[in-house]
């Protein structure tokens, strides 16, 4: 009977998927220009618009080449067997989870095609042609954020094995180079591969149906990184509590090899730290794009059709050439930084592991900058517009747009800065934190870190508003007649500013889970305990391998790989939130057209709006860290039970046993919340669209705050423990083991939670357009037949569905009270 009820529950979300199709089209009858008819760019030769974004595309696309040459550098190396073997198993385990994930995504997929196929064949009227077009590119959008979190598991294994064997050779740099190598391989390969799909789109589709395909295109690569985000989160962290725990349990070193949760928290690694933000990157940087086209699209207006089409052309061809300049000046600042640091640190025994990281990302923010002021003055410098009727150059838009831009750089290069004070193993919070914790154990080490994550969540909020109001005031000087709105354009284009570096900001997120994983590789694979195994590396590598100081540096390495994964989160989230305020005044723009929004403080939906969109923020932190929670009990009582500290190696099948228990739960995790998510929106812009608006307004605000909070302070926590193990070696004292409990804490706070709030934000604000419009289109309909508005009257039981399962993340997630008890 069960089993039925939820089959009905099921069925009644499809059918709530299908209602947003009804109301497509206005999205997607984008009038793009046609970019052969643009004029030539004088300062460029005489180039064609068209002409212009092809070669370019055809350039990017040799970047995508210099990616794949820098996995193949990756792979060459050379490596002692033994470390191969145990890299090959965490890909084996990382491969089958992906497949696992990529089923998931075929059954969502077919509701979405379903639905798309109902509302181009029944209510729209177009041909089958036109309906596979749009199919097409949800299905290469989807595969597309798919594609980039199997690249990057592939090359980061690759990688973590090689960065284990290179610290044997008394090399620090080599360990350094090795992983941001594999990680600006998968940045570019990323960024490429995004450009390359959204040039093919705008320059090969028809006119008339080329808004269908990005929209298309948009909706399959959030589809997919929301699903691999919130599940990979779920999933890494339910392996790391497991296996940590079994340091304070068992008093066994970090990875140890008898411990079947190691393998499982190798592969969580990946699944979270790579799978997850490199999906989410890769739909980050379309949905921008694709919103900020639908922006210049919808909001540049003029009363001579040709001067209109002119502009739009303009600004959408400076868009995507910019992103091209900076994808390529990103890849050369890495070459750049490479050759100045390999000077730098070649034959040093010892040097600070954050240093190159930060060089780069300050190397490739000065390039980014600097050609964002030239490209802008090439490309737009002579810009005219039609005013009192008469054709009037725009002298100074250029320079004006360059640096709202540069606003958005400016934040890439110096979040990371900020988010260092409160993570870094060198800050005075993270080290606070251990002198807490030598006094007051675990209660103090928690209570510190949450010091850190608040104090962090104030001034980069005050940062990230900051240069926001820097853009705004630029944009005042933006005349209408270029472009309605300037000063929520430039709130998107602060957004496309903070991803201008994306193949380094995700170089540096990719660098942390391949320092994480060689750390364990070193420990499983037992290298040193092979006999005669310093005679063999000398007589096949060349070397005399030194095991203690490789310990010392792998370790050292994961501090800085836990530093800068904390730098990109912060990133990631800013980006959303500016992107959630384009798509927010969207909806405010389409209400304000019919009539409908009169929002004052006073009255009573906006209060109640700003309240729960605050209320589903924080019930989203507690069901992922729910899932964690019960998922990271399961394995940790299954591995109590399995765990043989007579035998040299924990059993395979128990290994196994321990990554099925993380998929099931992220996988169980998932569904309760993305279903949930769904429905509240839906059911929320049926209610009321005042209450809506404001709802969306305080998700973004809410979720940006709590995201920064919670991630920093996991960094901290994560961070301290580290130079407990590192600094002080301290391992298996009570200061380690209440800084290794800081450190599970902080473990959902960083890597589930706060990661997880980048794409609900955007999910909820892009759907939220779609059901604003069903909520407009009833309205509308009932005014016209002079009949009642069933909106809010549905909009009560979509809610109640969406409680159902915002019910069941936690009491069909909870760890059974009576099993808790024995």
């Amino acid at each position: 009977m069960r089993l039925n009820n939820v089959k009905r529950m099921l069925l009644m979300v499809v059918g709530y998927l299908f209602i947003p199709l009804v109301v497509f089209a206005s999205e997607a009858d984008l009038a793009i220009p046609d970019l052969h008819k643009g004029a030539p760019y004088t300062l460029l030769g005489g180039i064609k618009p068209w002409d212009l974004l092809f070669y370019g595309a055809c350039i990017i696309a040799g970047t995508l080449g210099i990616s794949l040459f820098l996995r193949h550098q990756v792979k060459k190396l050379r490596a002692h067997d033994s470390m191969l073997k145990v890299a090959e198993t965490i890909f084996q385990t990382c491969r089958t989870y992906l497949i696992q994930q990529g089923k998931f995504l075929i059954l969502l997929f077919l509701f979405i095609a379903a639905a798309m196929s109902f509302y181009f064949l029944a209510l729209k009227g177009e041909g089958i042609p036109t309906l596979l077009l749009v199919l097409f590119f949800s299905v290469v959008g989807m595969a597309g954020s798919y594609s980039v979190a199997w690249y990057g598991i592939r090359i980061n294994t690759y990688a973590n094995a090689r960065t284990a064997f290179a610290s044997l050779a008394g090399e620090p740099w080599d360990m350094v180079n090795i992983p941001l190598r594999s990680g600006m391989s998968v940045g570019l390969f990323l960024i490429s591969l995004e450009l390359v799909m959204m040039v093919i789109i705008l320059l090969f589709v028809p006119r008339d149906i080329v808004g269908y395909c990005f929209l298309g295109f948009a909706i399959g690569e959030s589809l997919a990184a929301s699903a691999l985000r919130i599940a990979g989160g779920i999933f890494t962290k339910i392996a790391d509590i497991g296996s940590d725990l079994m340091k304070i349990v068992f008093k066994v070193k970090e990875d140890d090899p008898r411990n079947p949760g190691v393998i499982a928290d190798c592969t969580g690694d990946n699944a979270g730290d790579s799978v997850g933000p490199t999906a989410d990157g890769f739909e980050t940087y379309g949905v921008t794009g694709v919103a900020l086209i639908s922006f210049i699209t919808l909001a540049v207006v003029s009363p001579d059709s040709s001067i209109k089409e002119a502009i739009q052309g303009k600004l959408i061809v400076w868009i995507f050439a910019m992103r091209f300049l900076m994808d390529f000046f990103s890849g050369l600042a890495y070459f750049v930084n490479q050759a100045i640091s390999s000077a730098k640190y070649r034959g040093k025994k010892e040097f600070d592991f954050e240093e190159p990281l930060m060089r780069l990302i300050w190397i490739a923010a000065t390039l980014c900058i600097s050609t964002s002021f030239l490209g802008s003055y090439l490309l737009i410098s002579d810009l005219q517009v039609l005013k009192d009727g008469v054709l009037t150059p725009m002298p100074h838009v250029w320079w004006q747009l360059a640096m709202i831009i540069s606003c958005g750089t400016l934040a890439a290069v110096l979040i990371p800065e900020f988010t260092k004070i409160f993570t870094s193993s060198k800050s005075k919070h993270v080290n606070e934190i251990v002198t807490a914790s030598r006094e007051g154990g675990a209660s103090l080490t928690i209570l510190s870190g949450i010091v850190a994550g608040n104090f962090s969540a104030f001034y980069m909020g005050m940062l990230i508003a900051g240069l926001l109001a820097g853009a705004y005031f630029v944009s005042l000087f933006i005349p209408v007649e270029v472009i309605n709105y300037p000063s929520i354009f430039a709130f998107g284009l602060v957004a496309y500013g903070f991803l201008c570096m994306g193949p380094v900001t995700i170089a540096v997120d990719s660098y942390g889970p391949v320092t994480d994983n060689a750390q364990s590789i070193f420990e499983l694979a037992q290298t040193e305990n092979i006999p005669g195994i310093k005679g063999e590396i000398k007589r096949d590598f060349g070397f005399e391998p030194d095991f203690e100081m490789g310990k010392f540096y792998l370790e050292s390495n994961d501090g800085a790989g836990n530093t800068f994964k904390a730098t990109a989160k912060p990133v990631l989230i800013g980006t959303a939130v500016c992107g959630a305020t384009t798509m927010i005044f969207a909806i405010i723009l389409l209400l304000q057209s019919k009539n409908m929004l009169q929002v004052q403080l006073t009255d009573a939906p906006i209060i109640l709006g700003l309240i729960c969109g605050g209320a589903v923020i924080f019930w989203f932190a507690g069901a992922s860290m729910q899932a964690v929670t019960t998922g990271a009990y399961r394995a940790v009582e299954f591995i109590k039970k399995n765990m043989n500290l007579d035998k040299t190696e924990a059993d395979i099948e128990d290994s196994k046993t321990v990554v099925r228990i993380c998929t099931q739960y992220a996988q169980k995790g998932m569904w309760n919340i993305f279903i949930a998510i769904l429905l509240i929106t839906l059911a929320f812009a049926l209610l009321n669209p005042n209450f809506f608006v404001a709802y969306l307004i305080s998700i973004a605000c809410f979720g940006l705050f709590q995201a920064i909070y919670m991630a920093n302070a996991g960094g901290a926590w994560d961070n301290a423990k580290k130079i407990v193990e590192v600094d002080l070696k301290e391992k298996g004292s009570a200061l380690h083991a209440a800084t290794v409990i800081g450190d599970t804490v902080g473990d959902p706070f960083k890597d589930t939670s706060s990661v997880s709030m980048n794409p609900i934000i955007k999910f909820s604000t892009l759907f939220g357009l779609l059901a604003t419009e069903i909520a407009i289109e009833m309205a509308v309909h009932a005014k016209e037949v002079n009949s009642t508005n069933y909106a809010p009257y549905i909009a009560i039981p979509v809610f109640i569905v969406g409680l159902i399962f915002v019910w069941r993340s936690f009491y069909k997630m909870r760890i059974p009270l009576e099993e808790a008890a024995k």
